[in-house]
């Protein structure tokens, strides 16, 4: 008799972590189906984990379940000396592991504030509820994790639970696959590897797509544009500033385009794209929307997440003003929609604003000289060394392109058209709320800090992070600003339905 108790002890316990480690399995897939029904982003904790730990999305993938069968064990041990029935155990258990180790722990470490709130408030509540979710689930197979009497497994049958519960994973799995499929057909067409199937390069990181080097016809002009990234994922659309053009999201298309599909095109007269001379085209930021309103068109591009920097700030509150529907977030840096943005810098233009004379034109061509164009680069930057001289070298051969300055001052006084346009900008903000990162360099004299600060007072989804750097704040700190966008983008926007 003594033996036999024994050997139903031994099966009991068996099958009671055997429970735990299905109940990890199956409640990490609720999770990440909560997660999808409430951000639109499959495997963003995973994503999060493998960047982190520098592991790739597949390390992340594994890491990430393997924490969700090592808190189900955990229960399996603990959930004895907890008080209530089976549901109220794990719930109890869970919310403590979230509040505590989550909230207080992993956000603030993943630089979100406490419970998040530095990101979003309702960062906090998704959280919860898909540990909740996962809870319900070790309830449900686990049981009641205390003994029962005469030694026998209590809960559910352990053969049905394992049929039903085997199902459930086999059916989520294929859905998150399904749901990855676009960004992995795009992938394998290219020959490249898929990070949306889990799969990364031999270092560990996940394999980037190429940046492309387009140019498409737009009102009789050659509009060029760079584009990385799968067509059926969400679309980020950088609009550059002054006096440089796509070439400043080099570094920053390659960061993202795992993940989405980025556009950075050249407005007339920048760049790659064409330059007609100012008698034959009109170079007012009016005229520059709505070119790239037309370029967007022409793409096909229905909805995009928006970068503005610079003069990239009018043309793109343009486009989100007459197209709102199409704005999915907001990415600001050191791009100005509040007067308290212009201060001394702004001085000499706002007397050519008033005056359109030759006098009051000769400073503003001191800014397109080289020694102008490198101080751009280099002010209120930590290091200059670490910035390139191809930067300044690049714009400045295209401003000394014949014509091109005589856009430049044309382009300087129509910026007087800016201002007048805030409120109407500002009102877009108010109805309209598109969650909104904003990025800045607190050093640049240009667009001073005092621009970037406005933006709280009509926005409610946002963040703010000033950054040690100056104007052009992607030369020194674009791996920072490139975390802070993917991490803010997992969480707003969803995938783009075809």
């Amino acid at each position: 008799m003594v033996l036999l108790r024994e050997a139903v002890a031994n099966k009991t316990s068996r099958a009671r972590w055997a429970r735990a480690v299905l109940a990890g399995l199956a409640g990490t897939v609720v999770f990440d189906l909560i997660g999808f029904l409430m951000t639109g982003q499959w495997w963003d904790i995973p994503a999060l984990l493998g960047g982190k730990l520098g592991l790739g999305i597949g390390g992340g993938i594994v890491a990430h379940y393997a924490n969700g069968v090592i808190l189900a064990v955990i229960y399996a041990g603990v959930g004895p000396l907890l008080w209530g029935p089976p549901w109220i155990r794990a719930l109890t258990y869970i919310t403590a592991e979230t509040v505590f180790g989550v909230w207080l722990f992993m956000l603030p470490l993943l630089g979100l504030g406490v419970a998040g709130l530095a990101a979003s408030p309702l960062l906090p509540v998704i959280t919860l509820a898909r540990h909740w979710g996962y809870a319900l689930i070790l309830a449900w197979l686990v049981g009641d994790p205390r003994p029962a009497a005469g030694l026998q497994p209590t809960g559910q049958p352990l053969q049905p639970a394992v049929r039903t519960v085997s199902g459930l994973v086999v059916v989520l799995s294929v859905v998150s696959l399904l749901t990855s499929t676009p960004a992995g057909l795009e992938a394998s067409e290219r020959g490249q590897v898929s990070v949306g199937l889990g799969t990364s390069s031999a270092e560990g990181t996940p394999t980037r797509y190429p940046t492309l080097h387009k140019t498409v016809k737009v009102a009789g002009l050659e509009i060029f544009h760079r584009e990385a990234g799968p067509k059926g994922a969400p679309t980020i659309l950088l609009l550059h500033g002054f006096p440089t053009s796509s070439h400043m999201f080099r570094a920053l298309i390659p960061a993202l385009s795992d993940r989405y599909h980025v556009v950075a095109p050249d407005y007339p007269g920048f760049g790659h794209s064409s330059m007609p001379p100012v008698d034959q085209f009109e170079y007012t930021f009016d005229r520059l929307a709505d070119i790239m309103d037309q370029f967007v068109q022409q793409l096909g591009l229905t909805k995009y997440s928006l970068y503005v920097m610079d003069y990239g700030a009018p043309v793109g509150f343009r486009l989100a003003v007459k197209h709102p529907e199409r704005v999915q977030a907001l990415i600001v840096q050191n791009g100005n929609a509040y007067e308290e943005g212009l201060r001394d810098f702004w001085e000499p233009l706002r007397t050519y604003w008033g005056a359109r004379t030759e006098a009051n034109a000769a400073p503003l061509r001191k800014f397109l000289v080289l020694e102008a164009t490198t101080w751009q680069y280099t002010h209120g930057v930590r290091n200059p060394e670490a910035i390139s001289p191809d930067n300044w070298l690049v714009d400045q051969s295209l401003l000394d392109r014949p014509g091109n300055k005589d856009i430049q001052l044309q382009l300087f006084f129509d910026y007087g058209s800016n201002p007048k346009l805030y409120p109407a900008w500002q009102a877009y903000f108010r109805a309209h709320q598109p969650p909104t990162l904003v990025v800045w360099g607190k050093n640049d004299y240009i667009f001073p800090v005092e621009g970037a600060l406005p933006y709280a007072r009509d926005l409610k989804t946002m963040e703010t992070h000033l950054l040690d750097t100056g104007h052009f704040a992607l030369e020194e700190d674009g791996a920072l600003i490139a975390q802070h966008m993917r991490r803010f983008l997992i969480r707003h926007v969803r995938p783009t339905s075809k």
